[in-house]
């Protein structure tokens, strides 16, 4: 556990990348992975390499022509939930080509802890491959669970790893008990209350179906998603009038999102109601979107 996601991101790319002879793994990275990893990732500048988004041919082709001797060959990383525009990573597949490539796989889940896979336990865990030894996940406990901090899961040889080599680990303060005692309290009604991660499900599908001009999968189980603005004023337009009609819906630009996609961000929530879910719907028909 780590005091921030961002700290977990970076200790574990840090500590993942360095061989036990002190060669460096080379790096891939999905183009639209969050800031966190892309800054673990390019700390070393002559070691990364970024794909397109979801490409699978693309990180196949830089797995291929990337054999360095000493294992692992490389560090895959991924969003499982990503962040800006709520799709979700193809996990098995990238699985599978991490497994054949002998590379590692680290995924990040902060937005899907708690609210993907089975009991919440993420996308890996939906793909069916958080027990893969070759896959990491981290998470945070500041999202679905309400607290502060971030995590890395994995095998028992990578915490020891990590609690004896990742420096944002070894170097930082720990978190307060207070968030710690929060963050278990969270985990805990998770379990017992699948009923809220059902309100969830129920909460997204309704918003998706009433947006059905949105080209996005229905079924995506994220509760992240974007409305495509056309340019930046125009989306901080758009947040300024659905904010005076009581919605807070938060308008995204550049740098955080590629030039020519601002959007509004919406986060669907368990607490939503029915009746907030149709208002803020109509609300947006009526705006001018890309």
């Amino acid at each position: 556990v780590f005091s921030s996601g961002y700290l977990a991101c970076q200790g574990a790319i840090q500590a993942l990348s360095l061989r036990a002879d002190d060669s460096r793994v080379p790096i891939f990275f999905d183009r639209l992975a969050h800031a966190s990893l892309i800054d673990g990732a390019t700390q070393d500048r002559r070691n990364w390499r970024s794909f397109p988004h979801n490409d699978i041919s693309s990180l196949e082709i830089l797995l291929k022509r990337n054999h360095p001797a000493g294992w692992p060959s490389a560090l895959v990383i991924t969003e499982g939930v990503f962040s800006m525009d709520g799709d979700l990573a193809p996990l098995l597949e990238m699985s599978q080509l991490c497994e054949k490539h002998d590379a590692l796989l680290l995924v990040d889940d902060a937005h899907g802890t708690g609210v993907v896979g089975d009991g919440g336990a993420g996308t890996a865990s939906a793909a069916g491959i958080a027990d893969k030894a070759h896959v990491v996940q981290i998470g945070t406990l500041s999202k679905a669970l309400g607290s502060q901090g971030g995590f890395v899961a994995g095998p028992e040889v990578l915490r020891r790893l990590l609690v004896n080599t990742a420096r944002t680990f070894i170097f930082d303060t720990a978190l307060n008990p207070a968030a710690v005692g929060a963050a278990l309290a969270a985990v805990e009604i998770l379990k017992r209350e699948p009923e809220r991660r059902e309100r969830l499900r129920s909460n997204i599908n309704l918003f998706r179906q009433l947006l059905n001009r949105i080209a996005c999968d229905k079924v995506n189980p994220s509760p992240i998603i974007p409305v495509l603005m056309a340019g930046e004023e125009k989306a901080l337009e758009a947040a300024a009038n659905l904010r005076e009609q009581g919605f807070f819906v938060a308008a995204i630009r550049p740098p955080t999102v590629p030039h020519g996609t601002s959007r509004l961000r919406i986060t669907i929530t368990a607490g939503h109601s029915e009746e907030n879910i149709r208002s803020l719907a109509q609300a947006i028909s009526m705006l001018e979107t890309a």
